[in-house]
């Protein structure tokens, strides 16, 4: 990590990767491993190929996996703007039975 990806995304001391490894893309070592592979294809202007040893590759596959795993958005996050919705449409529903209850009685 630090000779291969930090030697050009690391100049101002911060990971500036950290942030944009999707658990989708990179939160399986596995899948980690066959992008590190084919990373001209994932950002066209990554042109130099990892040239390391296989070892190497599973080491930095895990540790990338690691890293992208921490950025998993909580279920509870990812669900908080539709409970707003679900709230509104509730109150709406709410509503109309009563305005359609209303027009009834009279």
């Amino acid at each position: 990590m630090r000779s291969f990806c930090m030697s050009c995304h690391g100049k101002d001391g911060k990971n500036p990767l950290e942030p944009r490894l999707t658990p989708e893309r990179w939160g399986d070592p596995r899948d980690a491993y066959a992008n590190i592979g084919r990373l001209s294809q994932i950002q066209p202007r990554m042109d130099q190929p990892f040239t390391r040893s296989d070892e190497d590759r599973r080491a930095l596959a895990e540790y990338l996996s690691v890293l992208a795993q921490q950025n998993r958005i909580p279920l509870w996050r990812a669900a908080a703007p539709y409970v707003a919705l679900a709230a509104a449409v509730a109150g709406a529903g709410a509503f109309f039975l009563r305005a359609v209850r209303r027009g009834r009685s009279t």
